[in-house]
């Protein structure tokens, strides 16, 4: 797994996150979802990824990257807390607000773990709690 024919061990945190992202974005669009926008920004907010699933929900999608495989105390998912879900209960009403043809929207987390040059593993939690009903 390389970047414009460089290491994954040379990528800088901002390129290793994008790599994350792409990853996720395969992955989802490999099992039918559309992408509908890649680091969406609303009322100083912002998704990684926006989503439409096969059934049509709309989904924002947080992705979370580290090099290494780690332990199940140091995947990348679990860096979402309670102050990054604060931010997407109020990007998914300003979302809404602006896009009511969506109906809902829904938070998912994705762990991107890249192992190596030449290996990815993900995890994706769907429909995080997020509270007050999102």
């Amino acid at each position: 797994m390389q970047d414009a024919g460089r290491c994954v061990s040379e990528l800088s945190h901002v390129e290793l996150g994008a790599l994350g992202e792409h990853v996720c974005e395969e992955h989802l669009v490999a099992r039918g979802y559309e992408l509908l926008a890649r680091r969406f920004s609303l009322g100083g907010c912002e998704a990684d990824l926006v989503m439409r699933s096969p059934t049509g929900e709309h989904v924002l999608v947080e992705v979370k990257t580290r090099r290494g495989e780690g332990t199940p105390y140091s995947w990348p998912e679990l860096r979402v807390d309670a102050a990054k879900r604060e931010r997407y209960r109020k990007l998914s009403r300003m979302y809404l607000a602006q896009f009511p043809e969506a109906g809902s929207v829904h938070f998912d987390v994705a762990g991107v773990s890249i192992v190596g040059e030449h290996t990815a593993q993900l995890r994706y939690c769907r429909n995080v709690e997020l509270g007050d009903g999102l």
